[in-house]
């Protein structure tokens, strides 16, 4: 089995996390970016309420990893955006956890007043490496 080109590293004396501090890839790697990705159907709908926008933003990620051959364990960068955050609304983290299946990239939240529809209260986008295939 090829080893992973991604190495993940908490720096002594930071703070506890359930995700990585720092994540490094070495070459050759071949990067992936996701666009954000939503909790809207195939058929355009919204999933109705946070937690279920959530879920289908993740099955949309997977979905877009699987298309290039690459796993949630291939991911390095995760960035989050959800609408009239509330810290007190903790289901993202738990779908996360689930999706990722105990790997670690970087990830950051940005709370934001409104996503690009109304209806939109999540939405996911990814870096993702793995190794360069020799054609």
């Amino acid at each position: 089995m090829e080893s992973s080109p991604v190495t993940t590293h908490n720096p002594p004396d930071s703070f506890p996390t359930s995700y990585s501090h720092v994540v490094t890839v070495d070459g050759p790697a071949r990067l992936i970016y996701t666009a954000g990705q939503v909790g809207r159907d195939s058929n355009g709908q919204f999933a109705m309420g946070f937690e279920n926008q959530v879920r289908l933003a993740y099955e949309n990620l997977g979905r877009c990893l699987e298309s290039v051959n690459a796993s949630p364990r291939d991911i390095v960068k995760l960035t989050w955006y959800i609408a009239n955050y509330d810290p007190l609304q903790r289901a993202h983290v738990a779908i996360n956890e689930a999706f990722l299946g105990g790997h670690r990239p970087a990830i950051t939240l940005v709370p934001v007043p409104q996503l690009a529809s109304p209806q939109m209260l999540f939405e996911v986008e990814a870096v993702a490496a793995i190794r360069d295939r020799a054609e």
